[in-house]
C-alpha cells in the first residue's frame, strides 16, 4: 500500500475537493465557432459574443423565435459608455430573461431559464446561447 503522507499535496487535495462538491462551481465548455467559452451555473449560461449590443440583441430574439420563445419586455441602461439591454421571454412552463452587455470590443450574455422558484433549465440558456453563437458567424 502507498504511503501519501507528502505535506505539499495536503492544501491542493483540500482546494480541489472545495472545488469540485462546490454546488456554484462554474464549467466551461467551448463556444461553438466563437473562440470563446459558454460558462453555466447553478441559475445561468453565460458566453461572451463577437458582436455588437444592438446585432446581440437582434439575435436573441432570432433565437427566440427559432426556439419558440414569445418574447416579452425589453429594456436598454446606460452607464457611461456601457450599454445593457434585457430582454424577456415566455414559454409554457418557463419564464427567459436575457441580459445583453457591452464588453470590450463585443457583448456578454448572460441566459436564466427559470421553470419555478427552486428550477432552472440550462439546457434552454444553452441553446439560446447556441443560437447566438452560430449567428456569429454571418457577422
Amino acid at each position: 500500500m502507498a504511503n501519501f503522507s507528502n505535506p505539499r499535496l495536503l492544501p491542493t487535495t483540500f482546494l480541489a475537493t472545495i472545488a469540485l462538491s462546490s454546488s456554484a462551481c462554474v464549467v466551461a465548455a467551448a463556444g461553438v465557432g466563437a473562440g470563446g467559452a459558454i460558462y453555466a451555473t447553478e441559475r445561468d449560461v453565460e458566453s461572451q459574443v463577437a458582436m455588437s449590443v444592438d446585432a446581440a440583441c437582434e439575435a436573441v430574439r432570432k433565437a427566440f423565435r427559432e426556439l419558440e420563445i414569445t418574447e416579452g419586455k425589453y429594456a436598454t441602461e446606460h452607464d457611461g459608455d456601457r450599454e445593457a439591454r434585457t430582454l424577456t421571454g415566455k414559454t409554457d412552463d418557463r419564464d427567459v430573461t436575457v441580459r445583453v452587455r457591452s464588453d470590450g470590443s463585443g457583448s456578454r450574455l448572460s441566459v436564466t431559464v427559470r421553470r419555478d422558484e427552486v428550477l432552472w433549465d440550462r439546457k434552454l440558456a444553452r441553446a439560446i446561447i447556441d443560437s447566438v453563437i452560430r449567428q456569429t458567424k454571418g457577422y
